[in-house]
């Protein structure tokens, strides 16, 4: 019998073992974050028990309990609402990887979706040092690890910033670390205007019925970059503030991954809540376009920019969004909605 087959074969008999694995290791990950963070944050043993207590039964991280759904002052009723963000992993976790494929791969992401990308990029391990030079000196760059996620490791180039050394020590560690460089690309329509540092996006759920195969638009929010960074990431310590699918208007104020609620725009003053998304059925109408080309992933994330020239743009896709900052901005759960909309439960 072939190997390839015989893995194959093989493999699906050890998943069970291997998630009992995952979820095993999740939690020890979790906690061990929870007991840094508690004696930084001076919570009492008691405190740690309970959140021990709730650790074990849904897996939820610290920051989901204590900060973002403020679980010692909820019944447990309103805590049933909530799904946690490893507990969605777990779901992911079943997604087979070659599908996965499609949106952990920067480069597959970008040929896949060439259709709703509208900027040039180039992955540095294809292409000459002179061919690298080429495309700096034409475009301002975004720098992204292939293995990087979350925004980790992501940074910009000036087009012309650097000398010729500067650049070819660039090109070692653009080869060592296999980045992919993209065109920079800056926010249109108004986009800008909440932080014009970074490029601020939207972030579109997608789910599709397991049982009927429709997809729909489950939920989104705006995401917006603090202080002097490039990155809008909530993990990265951007803000984000929930959009009303219906309508595309923010109505929720921002909010940090710690909990923290602004009005308004730390650094701009910008005023956050009731904020217009600009082509909002245009957008949702390409999120859904996209969620076609690989049905078989049944929840997606899809970040989308209006670019400078107000073009519908995606930056990327995620096969397996959080869904802290999709119930963290209006403390309202969705775990029974998503059941729904998923037509299975997690």
């Amino acid at each position: 019998m072939d190997l390839r087959i015989l893995k194959d074969t093989i493999r699906p008999l050890f998943k069970p073992y291997f998630k009992i694995r995952f979820k095993r290791n999740l939690r020890q990950e979790l906690l061990s974050e929870a007991k840094r963070r508690a004696n930084e944050e001076s919570k009492s043993e008691e405190e740690l028990i309970e959140y021990q207590k709730a650790l074990d039964k849904i897996l939820i991280s610290y920051d989901e309990y204590f900060h973002q759904y403020d679980f010692p002052a909820i019944t447990r009723k309103e805590k049933e609402k909530y799904i946690t963000r490893a507990q969605v992993r777990l779901f992911y976790f079943d997604i087979p990887k070659d599908v996965k494929m499609n949106f952990w791969d920067k480069e597959k992401f970008l040929r896949t979706f060439s259709r709703y990308v509208h900027r040039d990029w180039m992955r540095i391990k294809d292409h000459s040092f002179e061919e690298m030079v080429s495309f700096m000196n034409q475009n301002d760059v975004i720098c992204k690890p292939l293995a990087s996620c979350c925004g980790e490791g992501i940074y910009k180039i000036h087009k012309n910033s650097l000398t010729k050394e500067d650049l070819r020590s660039k090109y070692r560690e653009f080869i060592q670390n296999d980045v992919l460089l993209e065109q920079a690309i800056s926010n249109g329509a108004g986009m800008e205007e909440p932080h014009p540092e970074s490029l601020n996006t939207i972030r579109v759920v997608t789910v599709r019925n397991v049982k009927t195969g429709t997809a729909s638009v489950f939920g989104a929010f705006f995401r917006m970059g603090r202080g002097t960074s490039t990155i809008d990431n909530a993990h990265a310590g951007g803000l984000f503030a929930q959009i009303n699918v219906e309508s595309g208007i923010l109505e929720s104020d921002g909010i940090s991954v710690d909990g923290d609620h602004f009005s308004e725009h730390p650094d701009t003053g910008f005023r956050i809540k009731g904020f217009q998304i600009p082509k909002w059925e245009e957008i949702k109408k390409l999120c859904l376009e996209a969620s076609n080309v690989i049905p078989q992933n049944y929840i997606t994330g899809w970040d989308v920019v209006i670019n400078q020239n107000e073009e519908i743009e995606l930056i990327e896709g995620n096969h397996g969004p959080d869904w802290d900052v999709m119930q963290s901005p209006l403390k309202v759960g969705v775990k029974q909605k998503l059941i729904q909309a998923l037509g299975k439960r997690l």
